[in-house]
């Protein structure tokens, strides 16, 4: 049986749209972060009783996975 170069391609086009959606969902989860800790510093929580925004760590994983569900989409 001879190796079907279609089938090569086609493994190698999934390959670069796994690589592609790996890479857009990384950059969208670090820039979530970003996104997250910069709105702690600019909006923030100044009694600490807000649950999300309290301290900036908690801030950049909210807005991390607000990237994940974005970059999901």
């Amino acid at each position: 049986m001879e190796d079907d170069p279609h089938v090569d391609v086609a493994i190698a086009e999934l390959t670069r749209a796994k690589r592609r959606a790996t890479i857009r969902a990384i950059a969208f989860v670090l820039i979530g972060a970003l996104v997250g800790v910069g709105y702690h510093y600019t909006v923030g929580c100044s009694t600490g009783a807000c649950v999300l925004t309290a301290t900036p760590e908690r801030s950049a994983v909210y807005g991390m996975v607000v990237g994940l569900v974005i970059a999901m989409l």
